[in-house]
């Protein structure tokens, strides 16, 4: 792929919008109802085209906008980066998560693209754009009374109520309401990403996945642990994964039907404890696990994170 400097990038936008400029001139001095002014008519058409050339170059040098994979199963994995960013920005705009905001344009570097196609190949098949500021920094509110500390995040808070409209209530265990309820989550990511994992319901329909059920975060976290290989999913990446899939199913399957999934990508400052989730009935349900924790019902949803620069 060719390569360019900013001060070029510069110029070549700079480029398109006095051609917009000029062409647009151009159109409003066609006369309306009567004949066509042939030689105007053809000059505008060779700007026209000679704008989409330099559109279309300037694209393939700021970066790569479509993604392609074959798993060993011989499966295509495919990503139009235009169709996922116009699919999560109806998302959020029609579930009133009205304080974030996308981009219009949405690309990868090459070296992105290289290390995302590397996972689609293994089989991550789901793409979730994620905006920054979806929720805030984790911070907490001292009592000057007593001293005692309550984490403040009232956007995580926004969020969960938000992402299980139409459910029962959540189920939350003492030990996450200790920890500060929908408020007491602190995400590792906070900045505008896009996030692969497997579309797939529970843990143990995935071969990758099902080797993370048993396993502790501490397990998974050592040297040549499978979270010094890949991240996983933390609670508000979960939560919209989670309402996106059971829309996309039609509204009539929710992850995580059949056991826990651990979400390291966020902790519990308060306690340093992980949360995880589940579907249990008609309601979503959080916990909080130490990271030691270990069960044959409890696993982690696998993912790769890739920051995208505003």
């Amino acid at each position: 792929m060719q390569k360019i400097n900013c001060a070029e990038l510069q110029l070549k936008l700079k480029a398109i919008a006095t051609k917009r400029q000029a062409i647009g001139t151009d159109f409003s001095s066609i006369p309306s109802g009567g004949p066509v002014n042939l030689p105007l008519a053809r000059k505008i058409h060779a700007e026209v085209k000679q704008l989409l050339r330099l559109i279309e170059e300037t694209e393939q040098i700021v970066g790569v906008r479509k993604l392609s994979a074959k798993t060993k199963e011989g499966v295509e994995v495919k990503f139009e980066l235009k169709e996922r960013l116009e699919y999560w920005r109806k998302f959020y705009k029609s579930h009133g998560v009205n304080w974030v905001k996308l981009p219009d344009y949405l690309s990868v570097s090459p070296e992105q693209a290289e290390a995302m196609e590397k996972l689609m190949a293994e089989g991550f098949n789901y793409m979730l754009i994620i905006p920054d500021g979806l929720v805030d920094e984790y911070r907490e509110e001292i009592d000057p009374a007593t001293g005692e500390k309550t984490p403040k995040n009232q956007k995580y808070a926004d969020l969960h109520r938000i992402m299980s409209r139409d459910y029962e209530r959540t189920y939350t265990s003492d030990n996450y309401d200790a920890d500060g309820k929908f408020e007491g989550a602190s995400d590792k990511r906070q900045e505008f990403r896009i996030i692969l994992t497997k579309e797939v319901q529970n843990l143990e329909d995935d071969g990758l996945l099902k080797t993370t059920l048993n396993k502790s975060v501490e397990q998974m976290e050592r040297v040549g642990g499978l979270l010094t290989q890949y991240e996983g999913l933390g609670e508000s990446e979960y939560l919209i994964f989670a309402r996106a899939y059971w829309e996309q199913s039609g509204k009539t399957k929710h992850l995580d039907e059949k056991g826990w999934t651990l979400l390291p990508g966020s902790r519990r400052p308060q306690s340093r404890r992980v949360p995880s989730a589940r579907w249990n009935g008609g309601q979503l349900s959080f916990y909080s696990d130490g990271p030691a924790r270990h069960l044959g019902y409890l696993g982690c949803r696998l993912a790769g994170s890739f920051p995208i620069a505003p």
